[in-house]
């Protein structure tokens, strides 16, 4: 599986789109976990993308992406790895992260959560609203 990435700096107006391999969780990451914020930016029924919110790669990693299901709701959480072992100074970018989840059934009218981790990040409040990227 591939995931998109858009790289933003956070100084300038440009992005470019960067496809890198899904990072795959490991229990290392319990201990440096939190859920990230993320914008959803397609719905095609049981596929939703996402973009996630986070750090350059220097600074923090994606350690997973974790979909909780129920016939009212759909969680989705996207969880922060460990950092880097060669930790550096961090640069002040933002990257938004592509990432595709397959749902077990349609979303349908159930209420999607988990997208605002952080209530300082500008997210709209109800997750199910589709979100252009930058």
């Amino acid at each position: 599986m591939v995931a998109s990435w858009v790289l933003c700096l956070v100084v300038a107006t440009s992005c470019a789109v960067v496809d890198l391999p899904v990072i795959v969780p490991t229990p290392e990451a319990d201990r440096f976990s939190r859920p990230l914020p993320w914008n959803l930016l397609e719905n095609d029924g049981r596929d939703l993308t996402i973009g996630i919110r986070k750090g350059s790669d220097q600074c923090e990693r994606l350690a997973g992406v974790k979909v909780i299901e129920t016939p009212d709701d759909v969680q989705i959480l996207a969880i922060n790895g460990p950092p880097p072992p060669d930790s550096r100074v961090c640069l002040p970018v933002l990257e938004i992260r592509r990432f595709t989840v397959t749902l077990e059934e349609p979303l349908g009218d159930r209420t999607l959560t988990g997208c605002q981790s952080d209530p300082s990040v500008m997210i709209p409040p109800d997750c199910a609203t589709i979100v252009s990227e930058p």
